[in-house]
């Protein structure tokens, strides 16, 4: 009897000392049950491969280890790579859903990468949303790094002669460029704006054209490189002188190119007297509008070019009071403003 109450306490105190590893360890047994389902969500049996699937999905999501999300997005390529949208539909938007569940680039990095495949697809659906997961992994990350690789994924539909798809794309890439708030993430998408420009579509063309421009104009006005700006202004004068263009869509470029050149620094040439001072617009928090006597010139931190007399300097963000001031700029001074910020009540 002795015995047989000791072989229990004994059994009992082994399985109470693996639970409690278990617990302390959760990383390594979710781990170990991911590698148990890679087989299972390849089963060509549909009620084994859902349910595998779906505990690999539920997995990730209860995890906040980097290592288990990376594994289980990687699992989750399977259905994605399907050709069925039954199937991979929901697999993109469990993708999306476990990328943001954390901050950590590394995860983010592996979900954009696991878009590849229905971003190419050949079915409007399911380019469609993979277009809409990469819009919502790319909501709040400010990486350069992610900015540059969600760009790369997104240059297939925003090459592609289908507007439905081009559209979305050409939204997608100038939120994320923008929400970088990075010179190589704006150049990036510069250069991706190249194909819609030249876009020749009967139907939705100028549509296409317009929305570009406009874009193109906003990425102009937010970089602080004059070499992406310089890039920016040629490609829309182009567009401005394109007899092809309808008139409404000249004149829009034309427009684009003005705003875009009114924030560039030019330094006067030989023997030249300066007519213009420079100033140097920096806030914090940065991103904020910067607007010279009412009409806006870019974002901070910027360097403009400014006529010399008396201007109204006003720099504005949401979510917080707007900061105004009145300078005097006289020819080639230079100006230097710092707006703090103070949060709206």
């Amino acid at each position: 009897m002795n015995r047989t109450i000791w072989a229990t306490v004994i059994v009992s105190a082994l399985l109470f000392s693996h639970a409690s590893a278990q617990l302390r360890n959760p990383q390594s047994t979710q781990l170990a049950e991911l590698n148990t389902l890679k087989e299972k969500v390849k089963d060509p049996d549909t009620r084994t491969r859902v349910a595998a699937f779906h505990r690999v999905w539920m997995i990730a999501l209860g995890s906040d280890d980097p290592q288990v999300k990376i594994l289980a997005l990687d699992l989750m390529k399977e259905p994605i790579n399907s050709a069925s949208d039954h199937i991979r539909l929901p697999a993109v938007y469990a993708v999306v859903e476990v990328a943001n569940t954390t901050p950590d680039p590394m995860v983010k990095s592996k979900a954009l990468a696991t878009l590849k495949a229905p971003m190419v697809a050949g079915q409007l659906p399911i380019r469609l949303a993979a277009i809409d997961a990469v819009n919502s992994i790319m909501r709040s990350p400010r990486s350069a790094d992610l900015a540059l690789e969600a760009l790369d994924l997104l240059g297939e539909p925003i090459r592609s002669g289908n507007n439905g798809v081009r559209i979305p794309a050409i939204n997608a890439a100038a939120h994320v460029a923008l929400a970088s708030n990075d010179d190589r993430a704006l150049s990036a998408a510069i250069e991706l704006m190249q194909a819609p420009l030249a876009s020749t579509a009967m139907i939705g063309g100028m549509e296409v054209r317009m929305m570009t421009v406009v874009e193109v104009e906003r990425f102009g006005l937010k970089t602080h490189q004059t070499a992406t700006k310089t890039k920016a202004v040629e490609m829309l004068q182009a567009c401005a002188t394109n007899s092809m263009w309808e008139p409404e869509a000249q004149r829009r470029a034309a427009d684009a190119v003005a705003r875009i050149q009114s924030t560039m620094v030019e330094a006067p040439g030989p023997g030249a007297a300066a007519t213009a001072g420079r100033l140097s617009v920096s806030s914090t928090p940065d991103g904020a509008d910067i607007e010279v006597d009412g009409n806006f010139v870019g974002n901070t931190p910027s360097e403009l070019s400014v006529a010399e007399g008396d201007h109204a300097i006003r720099i504005r963000k949401t979510g917080f009071v707007p900061w105004e001031r009145k300078l005097t700029v006289t020819a080639g001074s230079a100006v230097r403003i710092n707006a703090e910020l103070e949060k709206a009540p």
